[in-house]
């Protein structure tokens, strides 16, 4: 260890050392031991001056300190103290260790001069297996093993994982002790033997994964992940977005039970929770707003300057963990909801607690929807966000499924329809290329977009400027880097910068929040592709990025002259992807916007509010297109869906209906609309390269459809089952598999699609026409490709290597 630490730092000679650990911690060893062996002089602190910022401080001003090993923790009480960078300016090298450093505390100490190093060690492996020098906020992980050390990442087979992938940390080496006195059981569990290493191997019980520069990032716990419900939750984030409120000095955010979040906050007065959350919910997603908050005195630490969690969560252990008196349920219906929202988020739950608040989310949603099936209640899923406690909940309940219906003013329509009744097939006549020079877009981290960017670059000569807000901490170039690297692999890594040039913005901002304009003088088009595109959640989300944002995307591109081509939904039609229903007594065309259809979800009316917006800014000097894409699936080419599968309703439907093993006979007459993202990209392009503000709508679905019984057919030809089998028996089948506590996840994918008989509901008065689009596009030498055999191997190869089937 002493030669490993030396030669990934190399302290200088005739330099000294401080010790302010005691002695039962292992950072007292590299402390002290490595300033011995090389011949450095060693500060004693005692144990006032450990404990005590002020006079660590000035024990180290008046020795002239060179080196340091510090917790992050401690090292933030230092740099919380007056004059704390004079006093500290002496500092060489100062060796971080024992707890994760953030972003935030690197730019803190950056401004010493001293060189930052992150070490990384169990007690188990001699104090220190690896060591960072860390020279920016972006390459903060634990580096490489030290001198004499070797670290694997091995998987739950015990397998060693590929580059990029997480897994367990196991370390070997001359470092790794023999085991723990007096327990041979957990001696053996944590001390093994692997066939890769002739070592003895340490499970450190952490997880991380390599990096493509050999550096190892440390991801957390595998006992105790920040990871809630399947999210990955990044407490630093949280910590300093609180931090960034007002009057709040110090917070730690933790995890109670494994699935709530603990904020423990110190601040100057007396904070009100509701305010605290209403700030967070401006910059975190719901999920990472923690669900209780805790004001303390102080943030307690151990002897070894961490933070003290156990003194932290006695706190919590017998307090009642919402903000509102507990008020019991008044009648038979909130005395059901009650109960299951208390099994569900194992607590007590009353009538006026906000499910969210308390850490429920949408697959809870979902669990909770699921079980009243068994009562026959049936409530819209969306309602269970918009009234979010059982009082509200239980007001609005309605047995007959509530749909919102569009009413809107007829004169503003007579001139949208006019407008759009130019889409006739007769009245395309020759379509000459339009000018294209570089071009902005909004969304490429998304799946769509992806694919936009990279049509563009393969058939284009111009750059792609692509505008992607900052999120989570994550800077935004290295947001798309992990995107276009999911795609294409290495493919555009020496585009970026060049042909591919990123700028940090949002679409919520006034002008994009585009700091510098001149750089997008070249841009003839912005390709909207960027929304929120879940079903389902608050509106007041939704409204922000897809109404408020397109009104600023319009304002745009007519301050700047830019054409936009938006992509849109044809969802807003009022029709599902899915319809078995042969008597359609509506058509709805690129001539539409609205023919009285019925909108019951949050997406497609926030969807439908832009088109109108960009349809009224037409009137009014807008050079735009809209683009409503269908079933947008896998990429033809190869298989390749979405990073975020889940997410996908259609994928998820699929599933569950892979997973029940059996679909109703009438879903035999579906017909089934796969439009592979690659081929909807090149729709995109094709259209941007002779766009024609004449022709306003388009529609971007396949309909080479491939029907129900055609997709059973060949999913069973590839290795699946799928029986199809009587609505009686399906329904059955549904009620059974609701009440099994661990199989009634199967059917997650479809439960928002059953009515009040527990029966699949894909009936619809409306059928979608593209003739138009689909002859302009041949026009243009585009044509939707076959859904074969071929193309849903790939489909379903692709969701098996995933784990999604």
């Amino acid at each position: 260890m002493i030669y490993g630490i030396d030669k990934s730092i190399e302290f200088s000679k005739n330099n000294n050392f401080i010790s302010i650990s005691t002695i039962s911690f292992d950072m007292f060893i590299v402390e002290t031991l490595i300033p011995f062996a090389l011949g450095l002089t060693v500060i004693l602190s005692n144990d006032e001056e450990q404990k005590i910022p002020k006079l660590m401080l000035d024990l180290i001003q008046k020795n002239k300190v060179k080196n340091m090993v510090i917790t992050p923790s401690r090292m933030k009480l230092l740099l919380e103290e007056p004059k704390a960078n004079e006093k500290l300016k002496t500092l060489n090298k100062l060796l971080l260790g024992g707890e994760v450093v953030t972003a935030e505390l690197y730019n803190q100490i950056s401004k010493l001069s001293a060189e930052v190093y992150n070490g990384y060690g169990p007690t188990e492996t001699t104090a220190c297996s690896s060591i960072k020098h860390i020279t920016n906020e972006f390459n903060i992980n634990i580096g490489k093993p030290i001198s004499n050390t070797e670290i694997y990442i091995v998987n739950n087979d015990n397998m060693l994982c590929p580059i990029g992938v997480p897994g367990e940390l196991c370390i070997g080496g001359d470092g790794v002790g023999k085991g723990y006195i007096n327990n041979e059981a957990l001696t053996k569990k944590q001390f093994i033997k692997f066939d890769f290493s002739d070592s003895k191997i340490y499970r450190t019980g952490d997880m991380a994964r390599f990096l493509s520069t050999g550096d190892i990032e440390y991801i957390g716990r595998n006992d105790f992940q920040v990871k809630i419900r399947g999210l990955r939750i990044e407490l630093p984030e949280i910590e300093k977005q609180i931090l960034a409120i007002l009057d709040v000095k110090k917070v730690v955010v933790t995890v109670l039970n494994k699935n709530k979040l603990v904020a423990f906050i110190k601040a100057d007065g007396e904070i009100k929770k509701s305010i605290i959350r209403e700030c967070l919910q401006k910059t975190l997603p719901s999920y990472m707003i923690p669900n209780i908050f805790v004001q303390v005195d102080e943030i307690p630490l151990t002897v070894t300057g961490k933070v003290d969690t156990e003194k932290l969560m006695n706190l919590v252990n017998n307090m009642r963990i919402t903000e509102t008196e507990y008020t019991a349920p008044k009648n038979e219906l909130q005395q059901i909801f009650c109960t299951l929202w208390s099994k569900l988020l194992n607590m007590e739950v009353g009538i006026d607690d906000n499910f969210f608040n308390l850490g429920a989310d949408s697959l809870m949603a979902i669990a909770f929807k699921t079980q009243l099936l068994d009562l026959d209640i049936e409530i819209p899923y969306q309602n269970i966000f918009t009234y979010p406690t059982v009082k509200l909940l239980s007001d609005s309940y309605e047995p007959k499924k509530a749909k919102k219906l569009l009413k809107e003013d007829n004169k503003v329509y007579e001139k949208i329809d006019k407008r759009l009744s130019v889409n006739e097939i007769e009245n395309i006549d020759k379509l000459s290329k339009s000018k294209v020079n570089d071009i902005l877009l909004l969304g490429a981290t998304g799946f769509l977009g992806a694919h936009i960017l990279d049509n563009f670059l393969k058939n284009e000569k111009g750059k792609v400027y692509c505008l992607i807000r900052k999120k989570y901490g994550v800077p935004s170039e290295e947001r798309l880097k992990k995107t276009l690297s999911f795609y294409f692999g290495k493919k555009y890594n020496s585009q970026i910068n060049k042909r591919i040039c990123i700028i940090e913005g949002d679409i919520v901002l006034e002008n994009l929040g585009i700091d510098d304009l001149s750089m997008i003088d070249n841009v003839t088009a912005v390709i909207n592709s960027a929304a929120i595109v879940k079903h389902y959640g608050k509106y007041e989300t939704f409204e922000k990025i897809n109404i408020d944002g397109t009104k600023n995307i319009v304002q745009f591109c007519k301050k700047y002259n830019k054409k936009l081509l938006h992509m849109s939904t044809l969802s807003i039609s009022g029709n599902s992807n899915l319809d078995y229903n042969n008597n359609n007594t509506q058509l709805f065309s690129e001539r539409n916007l609205y023919i009285n259809q019925e909108l019951d979800n949050i997406y497609t009316i926030t969807k439908y509010e832009a088109e109108r917006i960009i349809l009224e800014e037409i009137e009014n000097g807008l050079k735009a297109n809209i683009l409503r894409f269908g079933n947008i699936t896998n990429r033809y080419s190869d298989g390749c869906f979405q990073i975020n599968a889940l997410d996908n309703a259609f994928a998820n439907r699929i599933k569950s209906f892979v997973q029940i093993g059996c679909v109703p006979k009438i879903l035999e007459n579906v017909q089934i609309d796969f439009a592979p993202v690659d081929y909807c990209a090149d729709a995109v392009v094709k259209i941007l390269k002779h766009f024609n503000n004449k022709f306003i709508v388009f529609h971007i679905d396949n309909q080479k459809h491939i029907s129900g019984y055609e997709l059973i057919k060949l999913i069973n030809e590839l290795g699946l089952s799928i029986e199809t089998v009587d609505n009686k028996d399906f329904k059955a089948k549904i009620l059974s598999l609701s009440k099994d506590k661990e199989k009634k996840k199967l059917i997650s994918g479809v439960i928002n699609d059953l009515d009040k008989n527990k029966e699949l509901s894909y009936k619809s008065k409306i059928k979608i026409n593209s003739d138009f689009t689909i002859e302009y596009l041949k026009k243009l030498n585009f044509e939707w490709p076959n859904i074969n055999k071929n193309y849903l191997k790939k489909y379903i190869d692709y969701f098996k290597s995933i784990n999604l089937w």
